[in-house]
This record gives structure tokens, C-alpha cells and sequence, in this order.
């Protein structure tokens, strides 16, 4: 007789993963094909994550692993099915930490990135856009819900260990170090101590943030995309009174990623605009660009050889080189001239 755990395991397996006829479009009967064929036009990428020379993308029918040894020519080597939409990857020691709406937070195996594996699923009361780790710890922005601090020591039973609610939806949730800050829209930013990881020490909350959607930490300075206030840069070198530095008013921001002093800032159809910060925080932009056909940009992941790869929704992804930030170049979709011939 098979245990408890293993009987909950395999009906976890049975919940998250898609049926046969998902994972081969084109089984089964008519309707099937047809079921089929409207999954695959309902996938919207949510977010790419790069580790080791694969990019970790996260879409509305789960876990997709790409090969990027030739960046402009991403290729499939694995994928993960699941009836869960990922909107935030994080990769360590061969494991995803994926961020699943409403059914929490997954861990899968990718140490096999041909064949990845679900591990476990953790479940949680709210929907859980975002996630950020720190050691032993993770950090789930759950919208509506607020911030759940999860106790990760021991892998195969996570815990959680606090929880933290808001007035507004917690988006975002970025760490560095000592620190740990949450995006919650209107209700602006949340700036925690997280010298003891399991209770985080709220420090300060940045109300003049109010739309913040994103956030992260470049080079001790906060980045804040606060969607149609535009971008926001704050000083922490008072953590309780973080100072408002520089802004971009009017200028829509609704994705930010730190590339070491510089900033990606995605802006939708508008692509994305490349910002290099000054020590004091001043703010420069130092390159742009559109994606081909319209494509929006999303959140950005970026690699070790200063490539930003782009989530864009229902066009999948798109593929940038960074290398020189003033003239980014658009490796994946390329641009499709079109010709006209008469007989």
C-alpha cells in the first residue's frame, strides 16, 4: 500500500500537470486537435529568467527551458506542462522556484533541463505574481494577499513563516542584502529589514511611489517603475528615510531590471529605454529601442553576456544584445521586410 505522501504526491502530479493531449497537440479526436489548437493561442509569456546558458521562461501553460548558445536562434530543450500560469522564475541549485497564481509557489527539478520535474507545490491564500529568495528563505508578493515569508531549510517542506498584508496588491518583490522591498500600486513601496530572514523589520513605506508596479536594487540605489508616473530612484543611505533622487515623469514604466549601473526599463509598445545611474542617483538615458511589429515589451531577464531577453506576452519572447547600451539590437523576432513583386 502506497503512503500517504506518496498518494498526496501523485494527485499533486495529477492537478498541475497537463493531460497527454496538451503535451501533443494534434492527439486525440477532432476536438481534441481543436482544444488543442486554442491552448497554444492562449499562451502569453509572463516572464524569462536566465541561468548557465539557458534562458527559464514562464507562460500561462507552465515551465518552457530554452537553449541560447545561439541568442538570435533560442531553441527548445525542455518544458515543464502545467495547469498553472508561471509568472516568476527563479533558478538555484538546480531547482525553479516558480511563482503560480493561484497555485502558489512550484518547485520543479531542472537539474535535467531536457526533462524538467515537478517537486512540489506549496500552497498559499493569495496569488502569487512574484518571488524573491534570500538563503534559506523566499519571499512571495501574493497581490492582493500581501507578503508570505516561506522558510525554505527544509526543501521538501516548505513553511510558512510570516505574513505581511497591505492596503494596496503587492506586485513585486525585490531583496539585496539586508534589504527586501515590495511594489504594492497605489499604496506605494514597503522597504523591510531582513537581517533575521523569518522576520522581516518593516523600515519604511514611500508613498510618493504611489502606482509602483516593479522595483529593484542598482548599486545601493532603489529603482522604481511606477507605470505612468514613469520611473523613480531612491536613496538608502538612511533606510528609514529613503531620499526620492530622480524622476522620470511621463514616461511609462512598467518593468525595470538592474544591469549593474545601468537600468532596463520596459515600457510596453514603447520597447524598452537603457538608463545609466549616477552614484548620487541622477538618471541618464543612454539608449532605446522599439520591437519589431509592435511587439510590447515585458519584464526583462538579462544573461551574462549582456543580452536582455524580453517577455512579450502572446509573441513569446524577444532577444536584445546589450553589448553597446547606446545602440541595442534586436537579435529574435527580426524584423520582416516586405516585398512586393508584380508578374
Amino acid at each position: 500500500m502506497r503512503s500517504r505522501a506518496s498518494r498526496r504526491g501523485a494527485s499533486l502530479a495529477a492537478l498541475l500537470l497537463l493531460p497527454a493531449s496538451a503535451a501533443h497537440p494534434g492527439a486525440g479526436d477532432d476536438k481534441d486537435r481543436q482544444r488543442d489548437a486554442t491552448r497554444l493561442a492562449e499562451i502569453r509569456v509572463q516572464h524569462v529568467r536566465s541561468a548557465d546558458g539557458l534562458a527559464y521562461v514562464g507562460q500561462t501553460s507552465g515551465l518552457v527551458v530554452l537553449d541560447l548558445a545561439q541568442p538570435a536562434v533560442p531553441r527548445e530543450v525542455g518544458r515543464l506542462r502545467l495547469a498553472a500560469t508561471v509568472y516568476d522564475v527563479t533558478v538555484r541549485d538546480a531547482r525553479a522556484y516558480l511563482a503560480a497564481g493561484a497555485h502558489g509557489m512550484i518547485v520543479a527539478d531542472v537539474g535535467d533541463p531536457a526533462a524538467p520535474k515537478l517537486l512540489l507545490r506549496h500552497d498559499t491564500p493569495g496569488t502569487v505574481v512574484r518571488l524573491a529568495l534570500r538563503g534559506e528563505t523566499a519571499y512571495l508578493a501574493e497581490s492582493s494577499h500581501g507578503l508570505s515569508v516561506v522558510d525554505l531549510s527544509i526543501p521538501e517542506r516548505p513553511r510558512r513563516a510570516a505574513s505581511f498584508s497591505t492596503a494596496g496588491e503587492v506586485l513585486a518583490v525585490a531583496s539585496d542584502g539586508r534589504l527586501l522591498a515590495t511594489a504594492e500600486r497605489e499604496a506605494g513601496v514597503r522597504l523591510f529589514d531582513v537581517e533575521r530572514p523569518e522576520s522581516p523589520a518593516e523600515l519604511a513605506t514611500l508613498r510618493d511611489a504611489g502606482g509602483a508596479v516593479d522595483l529593484a536594487f542598482a548599486s545601493g540605489l532603489l529603482v522604481v517603475a511606477a507605470d505612468r508616473l514613469g520611473l523613480l530612484v531612491y536613496a538608502l543611505d538612511e533606510p528609514r528615510a529613503p531620499r526620492l533622487v530622480a524622476a522620470d515623469a511621463g514616461r511609462p514604466a512598467r518593468a525595470v531590471t538592474a544591469l549593474d549601473s545601468s537600468v532596463v526599463v520596459s515600457a510596453g509598445d514603447a520597447g524598452l529605454r537603457i538608463v545609466e545611474l549616477a552614484g548620487t542617483g541622477q538618471m541618464r538615458e543612454i539608449g532605446a529601442v522599439r520591437l519589431p511589429g509592435s511587439i510590447p515589451a515585458g519584464r526583462v531577464g538579462l544573461t551574462a553576456g549582456r543580452v536582455a531577453l524580453v517577455a512579450a506576452d502572446r509573441f513569446g519572447i524577444a532577444v536584445v544584445d546589450l553589448g553597446d547600451p547606446a545602440r541595442p539590437l534586436v537579435l529574435h523576432p527580426r524584423e520582416r521586410r516586405m516585398e512586393i513583386s508584380f508578374p
